[in-house]
């Protein structure tokens, strides 16, 4: 063994080794999968993502080294080698013009593929970075809020759904704006004007695009940055693909899924559905839909497919596709409920603390059925004319049960420690929620002349969102603890039912108009631009609340005793329980119109350096009407105010390869619905409600950016840039007495950088980026405290007003992507582990001084792979949240006698912050198959 061992190294060490790079030589970009081998041997090699190839361990000897690619002349050249030599070989290879003499299409990159995603990047006019169908279709994600988390400057925020929401460049998910395929869609969410981008299956898109500089042809309300999803478009030939795959989510192996049959959920209110002014009985809130059925270890489907071609010699292009996801989900959650009032800090100087009147611990099962379903057709009527139709129907439905065990804490200091637990709770809960997104795009494009020419958009949209009997209920036990510090628990009585409808229909007509003129008349002036838009919103919410009391025997007392939810007796207590909430806030109906029109221009002011800008001009007049009694403040209010927006972008071209980018533009902030109708909320957060205000006023920011960029080749990338945004009466969620509650704030600032990185060796590589984010916002902080009253000598409490400065609502000073790649297009494996990092940020502001919720830091772990047999098929695998990474929020101080000992609380990490929520998730596997035409 040894010998042969001694006699392997010996060849290695006197056996020749030939490497080189394989290059294009017209364009000087890198060839992919080129052929090399030696004529008439075992030896060969094939060229890497860089281009490169390393052929080792070649015998000493004269051979006929090869070169061969398919549509490119053939390569020969004779090489010799003697022992141990290490030979360098690069060679530039032309298109074979003989075979390509038919074909029109030369220097046309393939949809959908990383070197056509970086070509758009490198010459689009507005800063953005762009991820390809091929680079999504590679990654671990499955919904495009997932991919989102993966681009420069683009964290994700959560919820209960898991990823849901976009926050680029350190701002909250409302200053940014989705559009599909470049027309903005509305929101379905009861609140919000911002899109749950998770409700879009990832596998419908040919491009994702964030772009994160406005020029005047867009509107105007991005301050973060655009989310656009290009959706697939019709390929050159006849394209069919499918794909199915199976998983499971890690968490149900140690606890079921809790399931509820949503047939006999009643999709209207009892309100909807008797008389006028009539009043509900008990018979009218059946218990069918609060029954649970366990269920262990369910699997997560996936099904897609596409089909596409062109007809009529390429003059009509039509493609459908399609998606649909069955995912299981689930996550167990600890979190303190902070008390609506505060104890006074000891004295002026001293901390306030803060303190909690609940423990709640919930086990959360959920199932998620996503649809999205598109189809896309053009024609092309003449050489100056076009016409294309685009159609999207989205759904998300979820079907959740929530389990809540509410411990009512005894004593409330971080001072002294917690004195043990007064009474517990447990409450169910059932909801199903739909949301359905619509949109038909009718767009007519027209050469009036060979420098004029216009495009015409008629859009129609449609965002919905049902709520039908979000249905709760509980039983109660009264505890105490015994001198041994034991628990005691109570009997179980029944407790309040409550049963909720609500939904909500967006209806979003608009029109876009552009103009295009390339004028001859001045010299550098390459293209005036004009055009318009008129947009009309309807909202319409619904709200209906009632409340179901214990039938006890002691009237105003929950006395009967609990046994099963089927013995439960429960009555309607008053007229105003029968008919649920009267003078609602949450019955509305909001309308807006907005009126923009823009010029810009493009410009060559010399042959590397090129502006393009101009102004915009946005008019806004909405306003709503609820059903609060017309006395009261808020029940309705209208807004109207226009806003001059302009905009200048340059890019100066160093070279072929590299080039610098500087851009201001100023960006506004319309207050969501939600923002402004006071109506208070209890889905939008499990522990707090969310209040409207109707006083809150839209925002004005200033944006400034500059960015180098270097494209070495189409699949190589590096860009470092930075970014400063002045916003004026931003709009924070603050956490109070009421709830959270939307104010206005003076002056904020949103100061960073990025840096994007994409680079390959041989078949490995590395892709990353890194986005520092700095903002500051200076708000009056409440003070609570016991000082001496020198008039009245006595010791007496104050409450003052002091400024403190912290960063914006979501806003993470660090993120940071990378992705360590394994492509080999000879084995036709491909191989990702991509890790995504989250510095810590603000979650809710409090009134009170040094008492604002953070979320900890999050670092994830996921993982791709995929190998291709034959032609058309491939299997695929990926995992996600392999560091079985959870959701935590905190605040700042000490908690030392809350952190240990006796009376300590649960949950905590440290004696240095107070841990206030604790999510816990598990990881999630998903192995598939493709099929390709």
């Amino acid at each position: 063994m040894l010998l042969l061992l001694s006699v392997s190294i010996c060849i290695s060490v006197s056996a020749a080794t030939i490497k080189g790079t394989i290059i294009d030589k017209e364009t000087g970009e890198p060839i992919v999968g080129a052929v090399i081998i030696l004529e008439n041997t075992k030896f060969g090699a094939a060229t890497g993502l860089d281009g490169k190839y390393v052929i080792h361990n070649v015998p000493a000897g004269t051979y006929k080294l090869k070169i061969e690619y398919p549509s490119y002349e053939k390569y020969e050249k004779d090489v010799t080698l003697t022992e141990g030599q290490t030979v360098t070989l690069d060679s530039k290879i032309g298109a074979n013009t003989h075979e390509l003499k038919e074909v029109h299409i030369a220097g046309k990159y393939l949809k959908g593929s990383d070197e056509e995603s970086q070509s758009r990047e490198k010459n689009a006019k507005e800063i953005m970075n762009i991820m390809s169908a091929r680079t999504i279709e590679l990654s671990p994600d499955i919904t495009v809020a997932s991919v989102l988390q993966r681009v420069s400057g683009v964290s994700t925020e959560s919820s209960n759904s898991g990823r849901q929401y976009a926050i680029i460049r350190g701002m909250d998910k409302k200053y940014n704006t989705t559009l599909v395929n470049g027309v903005k869609i509305p929101s379905p969410n009861d609140r919000d004007r911002y899109v749950p981008v998770d409700i879009f299956p990832a596998e419908l898109l040919e491009r994702l695009e964030v772009v994160k500089t406005l020029s005047p042809s867009m509107e105007g309300d991005a301050t973060g940055g655009v989310v656009n999803m290009v959706m697939k478009n019709a390929p050159d030939k006849f394209e069919f693909d499918a794909n199915f795959a199976v998983g499971y989510s890690a968490i149900f192996e140690s606890q079921d899924f809790l399931k509820y049959n949503s047939s006999t959920v009643k999709w209207q209110a009892p309100s909807q559905l008797l008389p006028p002014g009539g009043y509900a009985s008990v018979a009218n809130f059946p218990i069918n839909n609060l029954l649970t059925t366990p269920i262990s270890n369910p699997l997560n489907t996936n099904y897609g497919f596409t089909i596409g071609n062109r007809y009529l010699k390429s003059k009509l292009g039509v493609v459908v596709s399609g998606s649909y996801q069955n995912t299981y989900k689930g996550y167990n959650s600890a979190s303190y409920l902070p008390s609506t009032t505060e104890p006074p800090a000891a004295s002026k100087n001293a901390p306030m603390i803060q303190t909690f009147s609940d423990l709640n611990y919930r086990e959360i099962s959920t199932l998620s059925q996503r649809l999205g379903l598109m189809t896309r057709v053009d024609y092309e009527l003449s050489d100056k004319t076009s016409l294309s139709l685009f159609a999207t129907a989205i759904a998300l439905d979820e079907y959740r049960t929530r389990f809540t065990g509410d411990s009512t804490l005894g004593g409330s200091s971080l001072n002294t420690g917690y004195t043990g637990y007064a009474g517990n709770k447990t409450q169910i809960e059932t909801r199903t929620t739909l949301q359905n997104i619509y949109n038909v795009t009718l767009q007519g494009k027209h050469k009036f002349a060979s420098n004029f020419s216009g495009d015409l958009s008629l859009v129609a949209s449609q965002a919905k969102e049902q709520m039908p009997d979000d249905a709760t209920w509980a039983f109660t036990s009264k505890d105490s603890i015994d001198q041994n510090r034991n628990l005691i628990i109570g009997p179980p009585k029944v407790d309040n039912m409550h049963r909720q409808w609500l939904s909500n229909v967006d209806n979003d007509l608009a029109t876009y108009l552009n103009l295009h003129y390339s004028p001859s008349f001045l010299r550098g002036l390459k293209l005036i631009e004009v055009g318009g838009l008129y947009r009309h919103k309807t909202r319409d919410n619904f709200h209906k609340d009632y409340k179901l009391t214990p039938n006890s025997t002691d009237p105003g007392q929950n006395d009967q005793p609990y046994t099963s939810l089927q013995n439960a007796q429960y009555v309607l207590l008053t007229a105003y329980d029968a008919q649920g909430t009267t003078h609602d806030p949450g019955i509305y109906t909001y309308t807006e119109d907005i009126v923009a029109a823009y010029i810009q221009l493009d410009y060559d002011v010399t042959s590397k350096l090129d502006l393009f800008g101009g102004v915009r001009m946005e008019t806004t007049d909405g306003g709503y009407v609820s059903q609060l009694q017309a006395s009261f403040p808020g029940a309705s209010a209208n807004y109207v105010y226009t806003d001059v927006l302009p905009s200048l972008q340059a890019k100066y071209t160093l070279n072929e390869k590299s080039a610098i980018r500087a851009a201001y533009f100023t960006s506004i902030y319309r207050p969501a619905y939600g923002d402004l109708v006071p109506f208070s909320n209890n889905t939008v957060y499990d522990d707090y409600s969310y209040v409207g205000n109707p006083y809150v006023q839209h925002t004005v920011v200033q944006n400034f950016d500059v960015r180098y960029e270097l494209f070495p080749n189409s699949v190589t990338q590096f860009m470092v840039g930075a970014f400063s945004k002045i916003l004026q009466n931003p709009i924070e969620n603050t956490l109070d007495s009421v709830g959270i509650q939307p104010l206005n704030y003076g002056t904020a600032y949103n100061n960073g950088f990025e840096l994007v990185l994409r680079r390959y060796f041989g078949n490995f590589g590395i892709s990353g980026n890194y986005t520092f984010t700095n903002s500051q916002i200076t708000t009056g902080k409440e003070i609570y405290y016991i000082g001496y009253d020198s008039v009245k000598k006595m010791t007496t409490s104050y409450t003052g007003t002091v400024n403190q400065t912290r960063p914006l609502v979501g806003q993470a000073a660090n993120i940071g992507n990378i992705s360590l790649l394994y492509k080999n297009p000879k084995s036709k494996i491909n191989a990702q582990v991509a890790f995504v990092y989250t510095g810590e940020r603000i979650n809710f502001v409090s009134p009170y001084l040094n008492l604002d919720v953070w979320q900890k830091p999050v670092l994830t772990l996921d993982f791709s792979a995929e190998k291709g047999f034959g032609k058309h098929f491939t299997v695929y695998v990926k995992a996600n949240n392999l560091l079985n990474s959870g959701f935590e929020l905190f605040i700042k101080q000490p908690n030392q006698a809350a952190y240990s000992g006796a009376y300590r609380l649960r949950y905590q990490d440290s004696p240095n912050y107070v841990t206030v929520q604790k999510d816990f998730y598990k990881s999630t596997y998903l192995l598939g198959f493709k099929y390709k035409f």
